[in-house]
């Protein structure tokens, strides 16, 4: 068994939302209360932060040092998985964040390919390991951190092909599981580490095939939605629950299919999309941004959501 950390199965990880103010810094005290919203109410027991959603593109090593130093004093004895997120566009510089975030403490790191190089998959791992993510996977291994590795193409402009997941994950002990967001629900890479699948419309099918959980940034909408999809999916034999499982899958793809249309997690979007989904699934949900952002009473984008959602009929499941 590795002595790194792990991210056990059935997990849903909430990739943290962060917003700037107007100066392009922390809001610290607002932060903190999203923090506790979701671990202490919401029961998340994973969180990644500096993720896309968590505005990495924006954050210099210092500051995701602090992120990962707050939340870790809000989360501690709460038994939450802490992952930061690396990603940058050269090595150079996500050895910085691996640097500094270790530094604090922090156990778990996700990396994904540098943005905008466009590297092949000889210069991302290779035989000899001294592709980028060789390179990244050892220094961590170093420090005792392990390793999340993360597919985003449509982000990085380099995209993770099977066979060097499956090489970096038997070159490096501290690689621990990755995050799939390729759109290719590639789940049989589960038979290698754990799969984690970054797209909730694949979200029931990626689970019938062996992955072990979701990272999803509407997962902040209803928590509770997605570790109840989660948990049916992992005990079909159970009567019944093969059918709630699709029936939650269908309100989740329902609710991702309209972030694609508004083009992106638009404020103003949420707010429609939370009260139809809360008439479908009898839940109170969580307006992640509330006190982050105002929403102008006339946006256009404030009734776009519910027009581009499918009719679906309310249900049940309880807290």
């Amino acid at each position: 068994m590795s002595d790194y950390l792990q991210v056990p199965k059935g997990t849903l990880v909430l990739p943290l939302v962060l917003r700037l103010d107007g100066s392009g810094g922390i809001d610290w005290m607002r932060y903190e209360e999203v923090v506790w919203e979701y671990v202490g109410k919401k029961g998340v027991n994973a969180l990644f932060l500096a993720s896309t959603t968590g505005r990495c593109h924006e954050l210099d090593s210092r500051t995701r040092g602090k992120l990962f130093g707050r939340v870790h004093d809000i989360c501690v004895g709460h038994g939450v998985t802490i992952m930061v997120g690396c990603m940058d566009t050269c090595l150079g510089r996500m050895l910085e964040h691996l640097h500094e975030v270790a530094r604090r403490g922090c156990q778990m790191v996700v990396a994904s390919p540098p943005w905008y190089a466009r590297l092949s998959q000889r210069e991302l791992a290779n035989d000899r390991k001294e592709g980028v993510l060789n390179v990244f996977a050892r220094e961590a291994a170093h420090k005792g951190v392990s390793v999340v590795l993360y597919d985003i193409p449509s982000r990085a402009g380099s995209w993770l092909a099977s066979e060097t997941i499956v090489r970096l994950a038997e070159a490096h002990e501290n690689i621990v599981a990755v995050k799939d967001s390729s759109g290719e629900n590639r789940a049989e890479l589960s038979e290698v580490l754990p799969y984690f699948t970054g797209r909730e419309d694949q979200l029931l099918e990626a689970m019938q095939r062996g992955a072990s959980g979701c990272v999803s940034s509407l997962a902040h909408i209803s928590p509770q939605l997605f570790q109840r999809t989660i948990d049916l999916a992992l005990t079909p034999e159970i009567s019944g629950h093969r059918f709630d499982a699709q029936t939650l899958q269908s309100v989740i793809s329902a609710g991702h299919q309209s972030f694609l249309d508004v083009s992106e997690l638009h404020s103003g979007a949420f707010l429609p999309l939370m009260r139809y989904l809360e008439a479908c699934i009898g839940l109170k949900l969580t307006h992640p941004w509330e006190g982050f952002v105002s929403v102008p009473s006339g946006s256009r984008e404030l009734w776009r959501a519910p027009k581009l959602l499918p009719s679906i009929e309310p249900v049940w499941f309880g807290e």
